[in-house]
């Protein structure tokens, strides 16, 4: 998923793709635009209408439209024949689903601020766990006589982000963020020059800490360019595999960053302001 930012949204909130595939192994990428919107009546056809353009215009596949309000009973039924007769296809979150949608994700409802009742342990039990499990591999590595310290780094890092948004949790109801430029650069980072764009001091350590451990790197290179922090993996070993794109995208959650995998060793990572 790619954010865009206000005013140059190109008409999507976020762009994203979506891989499917079929008995036979093949697979198909979908392309999704998502509009998010709050709208206190509900939603006519002229508006879904107008973001359609956008999004046909730019080959998408399907046009998702999230909002507090609904769609107006002319418009389910515009929407129903547009779906009837093009490829390109209309899906809606509607305001009333939007509860029960966060109650399946309670990770996202606390780091929002959009919980009744937010738990630090249950929200952060996932990334939690993917410390104990670097810790336990750290231990591993170590029985054996292999080198541990990519494990153990990362176990670390991990332990230091889920204690800062636990009192985060604790004190605002809700994940807060400093952003700052990153000075506290570990030796294996290269070249070992200031990064000037502001990230959270924990949360962006244990995001490389733990993409130097997945990808088995020796070291990580990191260079500034275009609004993006570009970061490859050097002499890795391992690919960026499903299960790692999914621990860097939950750490990435309460870190205040957002990635875009670009390779199997590389990402693009920014911050995005606190809302």
């Amino acid at each position: 998923m790619v954010w865009r930012t206000p005013g140059a949204d190109g008409g999507r909130d976020i762009e994203a793709s979506y891989t499917l595939t079929d008995a036979s192994g093949a697979e198909t990428n979908q392309r999704w635009y998502a509009e998010c919107k709050r709208y206190s009546s509900s939603i006519d056809w002229p508006t879904v209408f107008q973001k359609l353009a956008y999004a046909n215009n730019h080959k998408a596949d399907y046009l998702l439209m999230i909002s507090t309000s609904n769609p107006s009973p002319v418009c389910e039924t515009e929407i129903s024949r547009w779906n009837s007769d093009n490829h390109l296809q209309i899906r809606f979150w509607r305001g009333y689903q939007l509860a029960s949608r966060l109650r399946t994700h309670v990770n996202v409802a606390t780091r929002y601020g959009l919980s009744e009742s937010p738990s630090a342990a249950v929200s952060l039990q996932s990334i939690s766990l993917h410390g104990l499990k670097f810790s336990q591999a750290a231990e591993a590595s170590y029985i054996a006589q292999h080198p541990a310290e990519t494990a153990l780094h990362a176990a670390s890092a991990i332990a230091n982000l889920v204690f800062q948004r636990t009192q985060d949790i604790e004190r605002y109801q809700r994940a807060a963020f400093i952003l700052t430029p990153w000075h506290s650069i570990p030796d294996w980072v290269v070249p070992r020059s200031k990064i000037l764009m502001p990230f959270d001091a924990a949360g962006i350590e244990a995001y490389i800490g733990t993409l130097r451990h997945v990808t088995a790197a020796a070291a990580l290179s990191l260079s500034e360019y275009d609004g993006w922090v570009h970061v490859d993996a050097q002499n890795s070993r391992l690919p960026i595999s499903g299960s790692a794109a999914s621990t860097l995208t939950e750490i990435a959650l309460w870190s205040e960053i957002e990635q875009v995998i670009t390779s199997p060793s590389s990402v693009m990572i920014r911050s995005r302001d606190p809302q």
